[in-house]
């Protein structure tokens, strides 16, 4: 299992931002700050700045690296060549507020899995962006898609529209296509509640689709929310209760060598600001959580100013943080012979 050491200097400082996607490989990242940056990870240099649309909300990048797909806050699709930013080919325009969760590529990079609020999941050609499969589930909003690339498997979180009380679900299909969708089941009866499985904030999953993990909310208001490690060889599973109903998952990522990793933010209701604003400086208000994912045992701790998104290079293992309120990092190597837990690591210290 890779352990979790105290952090370097990272390669190099990313702009503000809440969004941050590495490649496969780890030779590329993206992120939404002003407009979508590409970087050049081993040159630590911008390959590309990209502006197609006024409010990008996700990104993806393809398999080869060739390509990035920038989706808007209606749930448009603009596809760019990442070296240069030109455009391959765009989605129409549309006034409905259908964003849903952040798109994948497929293995070749001819197509793009995409989920709406409104429940559905579509695949895309990339070079004409004309619509070749759609799947409905009446209902439900798709919220997360991700994909185990090694495995060639994708996994999407659904949410029961209107209803706060469950009923969520796990749905897998193959790079394939959609004509064979099939269901994650709950493996216990703490990821459930009476219409089923409880509301799904977030999902992750490691590259072969050995571990998927999941943050679902509390069964009730006064409980903590938890993160779920399902073992989908074994049909097993493993929780870790969040410290309490405040704090929030804003970031999810699952590696290969047996690490998960969740920011976590603590909500403050009625602290005057200079009372948040100390508490947020002295550590209080964000960290990113790491665990085992086996066993959801806590590893370490860091405190890591207003994280969000979190990615991992599963060929490099590096760890890619987007953060709105000073610049993220992408971090090379989380490698060491010995854990160490830092509740007061600074990421960005140089």
């Amino acid at each position: 299992m890779m352990a979790v050491s105290a952090l370097r200097a990272p390669s190099f400082k990313l702009r503000k931002s809440a969004t941050a996607v590495i490649s496969d490989d780890g030779s590329h990242l993206v992120q939404i700050a002003q407009r979508v940056v590409v970087w050049d990870v081993p040159a630590r240099r911008v390959l590309a700045q990209i502006k197609v649309m006024r409010n990008e909300w996700h990104v993806a990048i393809s398999p080869d690296n060739s390509v990035i797909a920038v989706k808007g806050e209606n749930g448009e699709l603009v596809f760019c060549r990442s070296s240069t930013g030109d455009i391959i080919s765009q989605t129409p325009l549309s006034d409905r507020r259908d964003t849903g969760g952040c798109p994948q590529f497929s293995h070749d990079g001819r197509f793009l899995f995409d989920g709406s609020w409104n429940g559905m999941l579509r695949v895309w050609e990339v070079a004409s962006a004309n619509k070749i499969a759609e799947v409905e589930f009446h209902g439900y909003m798709i919220t997360s898609i991700v994909v185990a690339r090694a495995a060639g498997t994708f996994f999407a979180a659904l949410n029961k529209i209107g209803d706060g009380k469950g009923g969520s679900r796990i749905v897998r299909f193959a790079t394939a296509g959609l004509d064979r969708v099939g269901e994650v089941e709950p493996l216990n009866a703490q990821q459930c509640q009476r219409l089923g499985r409880r509301h799904i904030e977030g999902i992750a999953v490691d590259a072969h689709a050995n571990f998927l993990v999941l943050v679902l909310n509390g069964g009730t208001l006064e409980a903590p929310a938890t993160i779920e490690s399902l073992n989908l060889q074994s049909n097993t599973a493993a929780s870790a209760a969040l410290p309490s109903p405040l704090h929030h998952v804003r970031g999810l990522a699952c590696g290969d060598d047996g690490v998960c990793v969740a920011a976590v933010h603590e909500s403050t209701p009625g602290l005057s600001f200079k009372d948040f604003a100390e508490r947020r400086h002295s550590g209080e208000y964000s960290h990113l959580h790491f665990y085992s994912t086996a066993s959801m045992t806590p590893l370490a701790r860091w405190f890591w100013r207003d994280a969000w998104m979190l990615n991992f290079s599963h060929a490099t293992g590096g760890l890619a943080v987007a953060s709105r309120d000073e610049p993220g990092a992408y971090l090379a190597d989380l490698s060491a012979d010995e854990l160490h837990v830092h509740a007061r690591a600074r990421p960005m210290a140089t």
